[in-house]
């Protein structure tokens, strides 16, 4: 038998065991923050709970087995994770994975891994017998208590996380202590009940350093500072304030696309976030940004898949961030903005709702390449689009349910029998987010479009964002990339249909420019877009600044 296929053996083996025991690690929500067990020791209580200890159990875990600990890994172990690796597991799951990313680069091995990210996992059943998955825990932990926890560990060949789940079954009787926790057969005692590990993406070499800032950033005009967001202040971001004019300052907080993202928008070595940050701060703006969660909180998001939302992906942290804003001392309460790009433009009306809900305020908005069409309808023209779809296909549209539109296409794009298949396939995949049995019996995620669960959908039924932000008295500031395949003059029409009657608007459109507003020269938008170096276009920026400033 082949090494690869041992390998390979090896490796199904880890993810098959992780399969068994990740259903008790479906989980809603997280309080807790991301934490290196390298770190001063923590004053803070939640520094000696049980899931905090289940983060250090996992971070030991890896670092026996990176020191040739075997022994000790295994006896960190539950009996059913022991029984399932069979004997010497864990050594012939390292050597599997070193066999294909070499070794750690670092030794002793905690100096070469980190925790990323983790959070508590408790599962209860109602008194109507219903199972639920939470990790809003009280100050009494229930047990057994599991805690999902990701470990980045850089070796010779690029960096790996490990995903750990661990079990504390606590000290005292279950039966007692947690009267209401579903046991689980396979969980007879505390320790490692599953992990599984994956190679994390390398970025092309062409990409891999950042593009410096903008020109028109000066950067003796601003300070930054840290800045937390998120309902449990959970996630970190930057401040950007202005230096040596009279306070306080207007702000804009900028919420992200679809997608992970970090505060500054990375994609392809392009910082969007941070070149707007630095270009309005150069201006006398304060700008706030920060991780979103997706990106900040990876093993959250990874137990939230199955039920995350728009609300609870960007709306919630979105909100909490301007409410948060509003108390600097630095900053003008009243004259707090949103810029919302491309996803976050076609939640912003949920989010400035979510804020005055909380009490917060919002003085206006700014649309950056913003959707207004349906998520789905975007999604089926994108594709049809990169594809050059040239026979029309029917897309019964979303707004009325029964008028019927087509996807315009070139006769002699030469499409091919994949990507007619495929686009068939997402239209499949369309009408079931658009019929009845989505909230009646969800189908599973992979049927669905981009394979985003039913929940995701569901909140999304009937969201009409146009009419909802016309339904605020704020100034809405449009702004559109010539270039731009994904947003398009549909969907700028779209908002302009809703905000007609308004005489506080204004639409400005960017030459040669796509999504990103970074210039990418003249002719027609295409996903090679993304990967020329620049920032955004000062065009945008200027815009965006004598908008906001004029009020």
């Amino acid at each position: 038998m082949s090494l690869n296929r041992i390998n390979r053996g090896f490796a199904f083996l880890a993810f098959l065991v992780f399969l068994i025991f990740f259903i008790f690690a479906m989980t809603l929500n997280s309080s807790v923050s991301a934490w290196h067990p390298a770190d001063p020791e923590c004053s803070d209580p939640a520094c000696v709970d049980p899931a905090r200890s289940g983060a250090q159990k996992a971070f030991d875990f890896v670092c026996a087995m990176a020191n040739n600990d075997f022994a000790g890994a295994d006896s960190m172990c539950m009996t059913a994770m022991r029984k399932a690796l069979g004997k010497s597991g864990t050594a012939k799951l390292w050597e599997a994975l070193t066999s294909s990313m070499g070794f750690p680069k670092a030794m002793p091995a905690d100096a070469a891994f980190r925790i990323l990210d983790w959070t508590p996992v408790v599962q209860k059943v109602t008194s109507e017998g219903k199972k639920e998955i939470s990790v809003t825990v009280s100050d009494v932990y229930p047990f057994p208590l599991k805690c999902m926890t990701i470990v980045r560990g850089t070796f010779e060949k690029g960096d790996v996380d490990f995903t750990v789940v661990t079990v504390d079954q606590g000290s005292g009787d279950i039966e007692s202590n947690a009267a209401d926790i579903e046991k689980s057969d396979g969980f007879t005692n505390s320790g490692v009940g599953a992990f599984f590990w994956r190679p994390v993406p390398a970025a092309p070499a062409s990409q891999s350093e950042e593009t410096p800032p903008p020109s028109y950033a000066d950067a003796a005009s601003f300070i930054e500072k840290d800045f937390r967001v998120g309902p449990q202040a959970d996630l970190d971001g930057t401040l950007t304030l202005p230096k040596n004019l009279t306070r306080p300052f207007p702000a804009v907080v900028l919420v992200h696309g679809s997608g992970a993202h970090d505060r500054d928008e990375t994609i392809m070595g392009n910082k969007p976030f941070r070149d707007i940050a630095h270009g309005l701060a150069s201006m006398g703006i304060a700008v706030l940004r920060y991780e979103k969660r997706t990106y900040g909180r990876p093993a959250q998001s990874t137990v939230l898949a199955s039920t995350m939302t728009l609300d609870t992906e960007t709306v919630d942290d979105a909100a909490d961030a301007m409410v948060r804003l509003s108390e600097h001392p630095s900053i003008d309460p009243d004259r707090i903005w949103l810029l919302g790009h491309s996803l976050g433009g076609y939640a912003a009306p949920r989010i400035v709702k979510r804020a005055m809900d909380r009490d917060g305020n919002c003085a206006g908005v700014v649309l950056m390449a913003a959707a207004s069409l349906p998520l789905e309808t975007a999604i089926l023209r994108q594709y049809a689009y990169i594809f050059d779809i040239c026979n029309a296909i029917s897309d019964p549209s979303g707004e009325t349910g029964n008028a019927e539109k087509t996807i315009p296409g070139n006769q002699d794009s030469g499409w091919t029998e994949e990507q007619k298949n495929h686009i068939s396939g997402l239209m499949e995949a369309v009408a079931l987010v658009r019929g009845r049995e989505l909230a009646i019996d969800p189908p599973p995620a992979h049927k669905l479009p981009l394979a985003i669960p039913a929940a995701y959908w569901l909140n999304l039924r009937n969201y009409r964002p146009a009419n909802e932000l016309a339904g605020f008295d704020l100034p809405v500031l449009l702004l559109a990339g010539e270039k731009d395949y994904q947003v398009t003059s549909r969907d700028v029409a779209g908002w302009l249909a809703a905000l007609k009657w308004k005489n506080n608007y204004r639409v400005v459109t960017v030459p040669e420019v796509g999504h990103t507003f970074i210039p990418s020269g003249p002719g027609a938008g295409s996903p090679a877009d993304y990967e020329v170096r620049g920032n955004v276009d000062f065009r945008a920026v200027k815009a965006i600044a004598n908008f906001i400033l004029e009020r």
